[in-house]
């Protein structure tokens, strides 16, 4: 099987050359065995795992959250129920979030909706919430 460079691995999976390296020191990619000239040769199948490792951060898993699903998907689990429990969670988690972000915007758009836009900033009710002085909350 053919090795490739971490440059090639890179451009193949759309991430840096950094982005590799400090995927390979916190384990979540396999250390890639060194030519004699020093230089990495990975398989061309960690290119998946990178895009695996993209994907779960672009859906909101942090890196501990990829290693953890990696080790699930690596063996560790024994059934395809402990990964759906894990995923589970997570969207517990980001519908936890949403909620969260809702309640900021619903402050964010009252603020707006009071504002008169004009007069002194002493009197603005969106800069009243940033300083903690609308009671209304």
């Amino acid at each position: 099987m053919k090795h490739v460079s971490i440059g090639e691995v890179s451009k193949r999976a759309g991430v840096t050359v950094q982005a590799i390296r400090f995927y390979e020191r916190k384990g979540l990619i396999p250390k890639a065995p060194r030519k004699e000239s020093g230089y990495r040769q990975f398989s061309p199948e960690i290119v998946k795992r990178i895009e695996f490792i993209k994907k779960a951060k672009l859906l909101g898993f942090t890196l501990k959250e990829v290693g953890q699903f990696l080790a699930l998907a690596d063996g560790v689990a024994t059934d395809c129920r402990e990964i759906q429990d894990f995923t589970t969670e997570k969207i517990t988690e980001i519908e936890q979030k949403i909620r969260q972000l809702n309640s900021l915007k619903d402050v964010l758009v009252e603020g707006v909706r009071r504002c008169p836009g004009e007069g002194p900033i002493s009197v603005c009710p969106i800069i009243d919430i940033f300083s903690g002085g609308d009671k209304d909350e």
